[in-house]
C-alpha cells in the first residue's frame, strides 16, 4: 500500500511538472527576448517626444517602430510594460511617425504587454504599390519647402503648400484621410492627415515638429502641430487655415503662442504633453507688422497696406475691447473708404469692400475690389 501511494505521488508530481512546465513555456518566462535598441541620433533629433521618454520606454518604442517599418505583425518587446504605457507608446508611434501611413490607429493591449500585435491599413503587397507615389508626393512638398531661407519661411512654405494641394474632408473610415498619404497623395485629409503631412515635411527639411491631439472649443476632436522656429516652440493649425476656396488661404493659426491658441485648442491629457509656446516673435501677424495693440497702431497697419496697393488688408487686434472698437470704426462706420480715398494708389473711381471676421482670434480682413 505504501509503495502504491509513493507511485501515485510520483505520477502526480510528474503531471504537475509537465503542466507547470507548459505554463512557464506558454507564459513566455523562458522565452529569450531581444536586447534593447534605440533610435539613431538623427532619428531622435526628428522625434522630439521620444527624447522625453524613459530608457525603457525608448526601447519599447524603438522595437515597435522597427517592427512596423518591416510590416511585422508580431513583435517581441525588450521590456514588459503596463497597458497604459503601451497605449501611450503605440499612439505616439502612430501619430508621430507619419511615414508609417499604413499602420492602423487600432491596436491591441492588455494589463501587461510583452508581445505586441500590430494591425495595418494596407497589407504588405498593397503598401509596396503605394510607397512610390507617397515618396514622390513627399519630394514635391520638400522641394517647395526648401525654397525657404530660414525656419519661418520653410514652415510657411509647408503650410501654404498643404492648403493649396489638399481638400479637407471630415471622415473616411475606410481610407487614408487621417494619414500623410491621404493629404499628400490623394489630396484629401481630415485634420490629422494635415497635421501628419506637416510633421513629415517639416522633419525632412530640418524642422522639429510634433503632432498634437485634443479638443476644439466646440468640444470636437482635433489635431494640429507644434513646430520649433529658431529655438522656440509655436502652435500651428494648417486645417483651420484652409478655407477650401480657390486661391484663398489664411494664416490665422500660423505660429501662435499658447495664450492665443488656448482660446480654441485644448490638448488631450492622455497623449504626449505638448511643449510650452511662450514666444510670439514669429507669429504671422506680429512678424509681418499686422498686429495692433491700440487704435493708432491699427490705423497705421491698415493705412500702410492700402498705400502699398494691397487688395487684401488684414489686422489682428490685441484684445476683445480693441477688436470691437476697430470693428465699429472700420466696418460699421465704413472708415475703410476714407483711408482708400486718402492713400490708395489705384486710380479707379469705384471700390467694393467686403470683410471677413474671426472674433475668436480678433482678426479682421478686408477684400478690396477696384472697378
Amino acid at each position: 500500500m505504501k509503495k502504491l501511494l509513493v507511485a501515485v505521488l510520483l505520477v502526480i508530481c510528474a503531471a504537475t511538472a509537465v503542466i507547470g512546465g507548459k505554463y512557464v513555456y506558454d507564459s513566455g518566462l523562458l522565452k529569450k527576448y531581444p536586447d534593447p535598441e534605440y533610435l539613431s541620433k538623427s532619428e531622435e533629433k526628428n522625434s522630439p517626444f521620444y527624447s522625453e521618454l524613459s530608457k525603457e520606454e525608448k526601447a519599447v518604442y524603438t522595437a515597435l517602430k522597427r517592427g512596423a517599418e518591416k510590416h511585422k505583425t508580431n513583435i517581441d518587446l525588450p521590456h514588459e510594460v503596463d497597458g497604459d504605457t503601451y497605449s501611450m507608446l503605440y499612439c505616439m508611434l502612430e501619430k508621430q511617425e507619419p511615414q508609417l501611413f499604413y499602420l492602423d490607429s487600432v491596436y491591441y493591449t492588455a494589463d501587461k504587454v510583452r508581445d505586441a500585435e500590430l494591425l495595418y491599413r494596407a497589407d504588405k503587397d498593397e503598401y509596396e504599390d503605394m510607397i512610390e507615389d507617397f515618396q514622390d508626393a513627399e519630394l514635391d512638398a520638400v522641394d517647395e519647402a526648401l525654397e525657404g531661407d530660414d525656419d519661418y519661411e520653410k514652415a510657411l512654405a509647408i503650410h501654404d503648400y498643404l492648403i493649396k494641394n489638399c481638400e479637407y474632408i471630415r471622415e473616411d473610415d475606410d481610407g487614408y484621410s487621417s494619414t500623410a498619404y491621404g493629404c499628400l497623395v490623394e489630396g484629401e485629409a481630415n485634420c490629422e492627415g494635415y497635421a501628419k503631412a506637416f510633421d513629415l515635411i517639416a522633419g525632412d527639411v530640418g524642422l522639429k515638429s510634433v503632432v498634437i491631439v485634443g479638443k476644439t472649443d466646440d468640444g470636437e476632436n482635433h489635431a494640429w502641430n507644434q513646430v520649433d522656429i529658431e529655438g522656440d516652440w509655436y502652435n500651428i493649425d494648417v486645417t483651420w487655415d484652409d478655407p477650401d476656396k480657390p486661391n484663398v488661404l489664411l494664416r490665422n493659426y500660423f505660429l501662435c503662442d499658447d495664450d492665443q491658441f488656448s482660446r480654441t485648442h485644448t490638448p488631450s491629457k492622455d497623449a504626449a504633453q505638448p511643449f510650452e509656446c511662450d514666444a510670439d516673435e514669429y507669429n504671422y501677424y506680429v512678424y509681418n507688422d499686422l498686429y495692433a495693440e491700440s487704435m493708432d497702431e491699427a490705423d497705421d497697419v491698415v493705412r500702410e497696406q492700402i498705400e502699398d496697393g494691397a487688395t487684401t488688408v488684414v489686422v489682428r487686434l490685441s484684445d476683445k475691447k480693441l477688436y470691437k472698437k476697430f470693428r465699429e470704426k472700420y466696418i460699421e462706420d465704413k472708415y475703410y473708404f476714407d483711408v482708400i480715398a486718402e492713400v490708395s494708389p489705384w486710380d479707379d473711381d469705384a471700390v467694393t469692400v467686403s470683410t471677413t471676421e474671426n472674433d475668436k482670434e480678433y482678426i479682421i480682413a478686408a477684400l478690396l475690389s477696384y472697378d
